[in-house]
This record gives structure tokens, sequence and C-alpha cells, in this order.
């Protein structure tokens, strides 16, 4: 009989929102990064929501016009948060112009 303990592996994102809620204060520094990227995320999807790869995403998580309370590309379009999280995502990482990451990707 093994009496291994079993531990439990956190997913990623569960650790992370873990640590980014338990910080008491943020530097100004981080903060900026921040707002940068945030800023530059959304001007990447924006820039990128005519693009092939971005159309595809939409046909597919608009398929039988499902409804949902999440914005597909800051439009009035609504869609199932994991649909509008999908297309959102794709049209973030559909053009490399990342001009405030380190080295890029």
């Amino acid at each position: 009989m093994n009496n291994a303990t079993t531990t439990r592996t956190r997913p990623l994102t569960e650790g992370l929102g873990d640590f980014v809620s338990s910080r008491r204060q943020t530097s100004d520094a981080a903060l900026s990064v921040g707002r940068d990227s945030f800023i530059d995320t959304l001007g990447v999807m924006l820039a990128a929501r005519s693009e092939p790869a971005v159309a595809a995403a939409c046909r597919v998580a608009l398929e039988g016009e499902p409804q949902g309370p999440a914005s597909v590309l800051l439009t009035r379009q609504r869609a199932r948060a994991a649909d509008a999280a999908m297309v959102n995502a794709t049209a973030a990482h559909c053009k490399a112009l990342d001009d405030i990451a380190w080295g890029c990707h």
C-alpha cells in the first residue's frame, strides 16, 4: 500500500489570482506597466479585428447566435463569456505589435 501524500496542483490562474488579490500595496512602476500592457492589448485587439483568424473565431463563437453578457471585440455584440474570451484572445494574439513587452513574446 502506498502511503504517499497526494498534493493538489493549483491551476496557474488560481495562484496568480490569489497573489494579485493579496497585494496590499503596488508600486507606481508596476501599475504603470500594467496599465500600458492593458492598453496595448486593447489596441492590438482592435487592430486585428478584421484578420481572417479573428473572423473564423467569431464564426465559431457566434454559431447559432448564442447570447451572453460578454463583449466581443469591444462591440455591442454579446456572447457567452468563454466564447467572447476566445474571440478577444485570438484578436489580442493575432498581431505581434508589442512595443512595451520585453522581447515581444
